[in-house]
């Protein structure tokens, strides 16, 4: 059965460990599933791991799991953006193509796809002379999409550890407010999309550290 809601909570970088970010996000997590639940709404937790950037991986999944567990948080699923590259590709073919802009930089060496949208550039891929790259605004737009179920998440992405359904009915994200300028851009990738009346079931909730 599909829930109400998929809460993403706890973004952590694989060279990272449990720190302040991810009990702060702890914090509002609670807030959010004790109004949630008041409301009868159903639920499932996430955690997206960003282990596309870090050269050293040094993140322990279970002992983050289990630092949750002993907070009283059970997590669901945990996300790996580095597998997000396939729904990435297809959200560019999605987008219009007179809104796509190529542009060329030095140092380095490399040319960046670019969204064009009310006199805002967002970098979408960036090229380099033997290979390619998806933009963390874009991987992040992926994922978004993953959890309202408009694609499926492919199955390396994700890791279930509850058998629940992953896809919900909306999404609520909770992030450092130093976040916020990249969740902007994923909203406008969205509303430049076939997909833009998903935004009215995306929620935020931003935190100081």
């Amino acid at each position: 059965m599909q829930p109400d809601y998929n809460l993403e909570f706890a973004h952590i970088y694989a060279d990272e460990e449990f720190g302040l970010e991810q009990l702060k996000s702890l914090e509002v997590l609670k807030k959010v599933i004790s109004k949630l639940k008041k409301e009868n709404k159903t639920f499932v937790t996430s955690i997206l791991i960003d282990e596309f950037h870090p050269v050293v991986f040094r993140l322990d999944e279970n002992k983050i799991i289990e630092e949750f567990k002993k907070h009283g948080i059970v997590v669901d699923f945990i996300g790996y953006e580095s597998k997000l590259g396939i729904i990435a590709d297809k959200i560019l073919k999605e987008l219009p193509k007179s809104m796509l802009k190529l542009e060329h930089f030095h140092k380095p060496e490399k040319e960046i796809l670019m969204l064009k949208e009310n006199n805002k550039k967002i970098g979408l891929k960036e090229d380099f002379a033997f290979m390619y790259r998806h933009t963390c605004a874009l991987l992040s737009c992926s994922w978004s999409l993953c959890r309202l179920g408009i694609f499926k998440i492919p199955k390396d992405a994700i890791r279930n550890l509850s058998n629940a359904n992953f896809d919900a009915k909306r999404i609520i994200t909770i992030l450092p407010e130093k976040y916020r300028v990249v969740e902007d851009k994923i909203i406008e990738i969205i509303k430049s999309s076939k997909y833009k009346k998903a935004v009215q079931n995306i929620e935020y909730e931003f935190f100081e550290i």
